[in-house]
């Protein structure tokens, strides 16, 4: 799988060229099986894009009655905290197109347990995608296989969710979205998969709890794990600066050796395509 990489001027041209791409997608997933499943990236970066999509023409142009949205990872922390992945969506985009309630699936942040919250989105995750898992045992233990703890950022919640009796066991098959949408941290985490995370290792899981203490704000998060994101038919990342393109010049460099440091050098789907939307500023 060779990355497809495109470099802009600055943010403005990258996203207006990345809505088209998402537009493009869309289209064709509705055509080919009648619904499309986009997943959000969260922080400031896609914040532009997000506008662009919510406005004339792009908006038109999007088959939004036909579009399923997740969210790569989330605080917990209310809707209206502004530091909320998903009120930032409401905020930018859903509060300014029509799109039925029901097509948006945002990682419940109501539950005060991470844990249960994890479980919870992942349960509704497998509903959704139903049909791949058809043949599970509803409440089946999963069958986990155990990180060795590199950190103490979140490996509470990790043996949590490994003894947590009521984990619904997936077929080794997890979700396929037509479209993931990632960033990348200054420090080359993607979602909240975090440097030296036991969350990394987890591949049995679809959405896991995360306790990182040295992100801000200093809340528990949920995020998606790598065999989902890798299971997508098409990854695209969106980086802006100099410090990011550093890590993607890193990545692209010596990729083994950078997928020791930078969780974003692990994604690199198994069948699907990985895309890069670079902007200088």
């Amino acid at each position: 799988m060779t990355p497809e990489i495109k470099h802009y001027q600055n943010l403005a041209e990258c996203s207006r060229d990345t809505a088209q791409f998402v537009i493009d997608q869309a289209r064709d997933a509705v055509r080919e099986k009648g619904i499309f499943t986009l997943v959000m990236a969260g922080g400031q970066t896609p914040r532009l894009l997000y506008e662009m999509l919510a406005k004339a023409p792009l908006q038109d142009q999007m088959p939004w009655q036909r579009t399923h949205l997740f969210w790569t990872d989330e605080r917990l922390v209310p809707p209206t905290h502004a530091q909320s992945n998903y009120g930032m969506v409401v905020a930018t985009l859903l509060s300014k197109i029509s799109m039925p309630a029901a097509n948006v699936h945002p990682m419940s942040t109501a539950l005060a347990d991470p844990l249960a919250a994890a479980v919870a989105h992942e349960e509704e995750l497998l509903d959704f995608f139903s049909p791949l898992y058809a043949d599970c045992n509803r409440f089946a233990v999963g069958n986990f296989v155990t990180p060795t703890p590199t950190g103490d950022s979140d490996i509470h919640a990790v043996k949590g969710l490994i003894q947590h009796s009521r984990v619904r066991q997936h077929p080794g098959i997890p979700p396929r979205f037509d479209l993931i949408l990632l960033g990348i941290g200054v420090d080359g985490h993607t979602a909240s998969l975090f440097p030296d995370s036991p969350s990394l290792a987890i591949e049995d899981r679809l959405v896991v709890p995360v306790e990182y203490k040295h992100a801000l704000p200093s809340v528990s998060r949920l995020t998606m794990t790598l065999p989902v994101l890798n299971n997508g038919r098409c990854i695209l990342f969106l980086a802006a600066g100099r410090e990011k393109l550093k890590i993607f010049n890193e990545i692209m460099a010596n990729p083994t050796k950078a997928a020791q440091r930078y969780p974003a050098a692990r994604v690199h789907p198994s069948s699907g395509r990985l895309i890069w939307h670079l902007a200088d500023n």
